[in-house]
C-alpha cells in the first residue's frame, strides 16, 4: 500500500486549497475527516472519469449512496463502496447524520450530468450540496452549535468557487464542464468555450472579477466563524483557511487563470495558514474540563495516556447522549452501536477512532463500566423526571462512578476498596453537577431533583419540567438536596480510607475542587454557575497535597 492509499490527506495536501485534517484538528477526529475525506474523494473520481459513460457514472454514484444510506451492502470489489460502508458504521455509532455525504453525491451526480450554472443562485444552489456539506460535517463531528452553520457554509462556497475559477479553463477542456454563470458570460457576449483559450479576454476578466465580487461577502461572513467555534483547534483551521480564503481570492484578481492554475504557493500557503491559525484567541470553551485538564497533568506519567484515553471516549459518549442535537432515535441507536464496539474492545478488536485510542494504552479495563455508562447516558435520551433516591444513586453510579473506577484501574488500582471509593466519590460528584445544572436541565425537560426533595416543599414532583422551573418552592427544593451532598462527599471520604487509588493527588485534587465548588453552588441562586479561577485550582490542589 503506497502512502497516498494510507493517508488521504497526503493527497489533498498537494491539490487542495486548504489543509485536510491538519494538527489543529484533534487526533481523535481526524480518522473521521481521513473516511468522510476517502469516499468523497472516491466518488468525485468516479464522477471525473473518462472511462465510464454519464448513465455509468450516475449508476455508480446512485450504488454509493444505497451504501452510506444503508440501502444495500457494499460490494467488496469496489473500494469506494467498501469506504463508504465504514463510514456510514462510524456516522451511526457516533449519532451523526449521514446527509451531508448524501449531499456530495448528488452535487458529483449533477458533475457527471454536465449540468451548466445558469446564474449566481444556481452557482450557490450546487456550492450547497458540493462544499458546505464538508463544512458541516465537521461541525457536527466537533458537537459545535448549529448557529456555526450559516458562517461555514460562507466559507465553504467561498472555498467551492475559487477553486472554480481555478479550474475553469482545465474543466471546460477535459470535462466540458462550466462552473462560471452562463448568463454573465452571455451579457458580455462570450461562450463556454472562451474557457478554452490562452489568455483572459478583457470580457472573460469582467466576468471573473464579477464572481469574485459576489465571493468577498461570503468570505466577510466566513470570518465570523472562528470566533463561533467551542473547540479552539477547529477554531484556529477554520481562521487559516479563511485567511487562504481570501489570499486566493487577491491573486485570482491580478493572475490570469486561463494561463495557468492559480494558486497560493506552498511556502506561502503554509505561512498564510500557520499566521492566522496562531493569531486567533479561542474563546472560553467546554468550562467544565478545565478542572480535569489540570488534574490531567497530576497523574503519574505512566498512567495519563490512559486517563486521556478514557476521559476522551466518556466525553464522547457524553456528547453523542447530551451535547448533540441529533434525534433520540439516531442517539439510542448509537449508544446501540457502542455495545457492539466495546464487545468488540473487549475481544482486542477495536474498530472505533476513540477504542483503538484506548485499547492502545489500556487495553484490560473492565469493560462492563463502559456498558454501565451507557445505560445512564440512554437515561439522559429519556429524560429523566424526579427519581427516587434508589434511582439518582443507580444514575449517579453510572454516568460518574464507571469513569472513576475505569481511572483508577488504568492507574493500577482495580481492588474492591477502590470500585467503592470511585463510586462514592463519583456519586459525590455528579450530584454537585446536578444542583449546578438544575436550572439548565429544567429548560429541557429533564428533572434530576429527587421526588422527595420536590415533594417536601410543595411541589408535585408530576409536574411538567416548565411547571418546576417556575414554582415559587424550587429554591428550597434544590436547598433541600444541596444538603444531601454534604453526606455524600463524607462517605467518599470513609471510602477513601480503604482504597489505595484515593492517594492518587489528580483524585485528590478533583475532589478538592468539586468541594469547593459545591460551598460556591449552595449560596447561589438558580441559575448561577459560579467558575472556580487558577487561585481556586491553587487552593485545591494544596488542599490535595495536605490531605493524605
Amino acid at each position: 500500500m503506497s502512502r497516498h492509499d494510507s493517508d488521504p490527506t497526503l493527497h489533498a495536501r498537494a491539490s487542495e486549497n486548504f489543509p485536510v485534517a491538519s494538527r489543529l484538528i484533534a487526533p481523535r477526529f481526524r480518522p473521521f475527516v481521513h473516511a468522510f475525506y476517502r469516499v468523497a474523494r472516491g466518488a468525485d473520481d468516479v464522477a471525473d472519469s473518462a472511462d465510464l459513460s454519464g448513465e455509468a457514472k450516475l449508476a455508480r454514484l446512485q450504488a454509493i449512496d444505497a451504501v452510506i444510506s444503508g440501502r444495500s451492502p457494499a460490494q467488496a470489489s469496489i473500494p469506494v463502496e467498501e469506504d463508504a460502508s465504514r463510514l456510514r458504521m462510524l456516522f451511526i455509532r457516533h449519532a451523526l447524520d449521514v446527509e451531508p455525504v448524501r449531499q456530495l453525491l448528488q452535487a458529483f451526480s449533477a458533475d457527471a450530468a454536465n449540468r451548466p450554472c445558469r446564474s449566481w443562485s444556481d452557482l450557490l444552489a450546487y456550492c450547497r450540496f458540493s462544499a458546505v456539506p464538508v463544512g458541516r460535517f465537521l461541525l457536527d463531528l466537533h458537537a459545535e452549535s448549529a448557529e456555526a452553520y450559516r458562517a461555514s457554509d460562507a466559507l465553504c462556497s467561498a472555498l467551492q468557487v475559487l477553486n472554480h475559477l481555478q479550474d475553469c479553463r482545465r474543466d471546460w477542456i477535459a470535462l466540458r464542464r462550466c462552473y462560471v454563470p452562463t448568463a454573465w458570460l452571455d451579457a458580455e457576449g462570450l461562450a463556454t468555450a472562451d474557457l478554452a483559450a490562452d489568455a483572459t479576454s478583457p470580457a472573460l476578466r469582467r466576468v471573473i472579477d464579477k464572481v469574485l465580487d459576489h465571493v468577498v461577502p461570503l468570505i466577510r461572513e466566513a470570518e465570523r466563524l472562528a470566533d463561533s467555534l467551542a473547540d479552539p483547534g477547529l477554531a484556529r483551521e477554520a481562521a487559516g483557511i479563511t485567511a487562504l480564503a481570501r489570499s486566493l481570492e487577491g491573486r485570482l484578481r491580478v493572475e490570469d487563470p486561463l494561463r495557468q492554475r492559480v494558486a497560493v504557493g506552498k511556502l506561502r500557503k503554509a505561512m498564510t495558514f500557520m499566521f492566522a491559525a496562531a493569531a486567533h484567541r479561542p474563546r472560553r470553551h467546554r468550562a467544565r474540563s478545565s478542572s480535569f485538564s489540570v488534574a490531567m497533568r497530576l497523574f503519574p506519567r505512566r498512567t495519563r495516556p490512559a486517563v486521556a484515553a478514557i476521559y476522551a471516549l466518556a466525553r464522547r459518549l457524553d456528547d453523542i447522549a447530551d451535547g448533540t442535537a441529533a434525534p433520540a432515535e439516531r442517539k439510542r441507536a448509537a449508544l446501540e452501536a457502542w455495545r457492539t464496539e466495546i464487545s468488540a474492545f473487549d475481544a482486542g478488536a477495536p474498530t472505533d477512532p476513540f477504542t483503538i485510542a484506548l485499547h492502545r494504552v489500556a487495553p484490560a479495563l473492565p469493560t462492563r463500566e463502559w456498558l454501565s455508562l451507557i445505560d445512564g447516558l440512554e437515561s439522559d435520551i429519556s429524560r429523566v423526571r424526579a427519581p427516587d433516591d434508589e434511582a439518582l444513586t443507580l444514575y449517579c453510579r453510572r454516568v460518574a462512578g464507571t469513569i472513576g473506577v475505569l481511572v483508577l484501574a488504568a492507574c493500577g488500582h482495580a481492588t474492591p476498596g477502590d470500585a467503592h471509593y470511585a463510586a462514592a466519590l463519583g456519586d459525590a460528584l455528579q450530584r454537585v453537577n446536578i444542583l449546578r445544572d438544575v436550572g439548565d436541565d429544567l429548560e429541557v425537560g429533564r428533572v434530576y431533583l429527587p421526588a422527595c426533595h420536590l415533594a417536601a416543599s410543595g411541589i408535585d414532583p408530576s409536574l411538567p419540567a416548565d411547571r418546576i422551573q417556575g414554582h415559587p418552592a424550587l429554591a428550597r427544593a434544590r436547598a433541600q438536596f444541596a444538603t444531601t451532598i454534604v453526606d455524600s462527599f463524607a462517605l467518599a471520604e470513609a471510602a477513601a480510607r480503604d482504597a489505595p487509588g484515593a492517594r492518587i493527588l489528580a483524585v485528590r485534587m478533583i475532589a478538592a475542587v468539586y468541594r469547593r465548588l459545591y460551598d460556591r453552588l449552595r449560596m447561589a441562586p438558580i441559575g448561577a454557575r459560579p467558575s472556580l479561577g487558577w487561585r481556586d485550582q491553587a487552593l485545591a490542589i494544596l488542599m490535595a497535597i495536605r490531605r493524605p
